[in-house]
């Protein structure tokens, strides 16, 4: 079984090979796009439990996911993908930021 730090250090990797990727090439590593969304979901698992995870952590889902989100727009030009893929990323991403516990407004 895969550890916390492990996952994490996964995490960071694939975020370094698919957002270049992307900014040079205009595409996406659709397989390791979905390894990195695999295991944000295997994180969330395993932390669901924690109140708190490392600002490394936080700070590079947020900046993986602003940049995907810049990204898409100016060099993506696939927009079903584009949809797809977002939709994806934020739900992952905030599912693991919130640990399942969504802010009520």
């Amino acid at each position: 079984m895969i550890n916390q730090t492990e996952l994490e250090n996964r995490i960071k990797k694939l975020m370094h090979i698919v957002l270049p990727q992307m900014r040079s090439r205009g595409v996406v590593l659709q397989k390791e796009f979905n390894e990195l969304l695999d295991c944000m979901e295997q994180l969330t698992k395993l932390s669901k439990d924690q109140e708190i995870i490392s600002k490394r952590l936080a700070f590079n889902l947020f900046f993986f996911y602003t940049k995907v989100n810049m990204t898409f727009e100016y060099y993506i030009t696939d927009e079903e993908a584009k949809g797809d893929l977002l939709v994806r990323l934020y739900e992952q991403t905030m599912n693991l930021l919130s640990s399942g516990s969504y802010l009520e407004l």
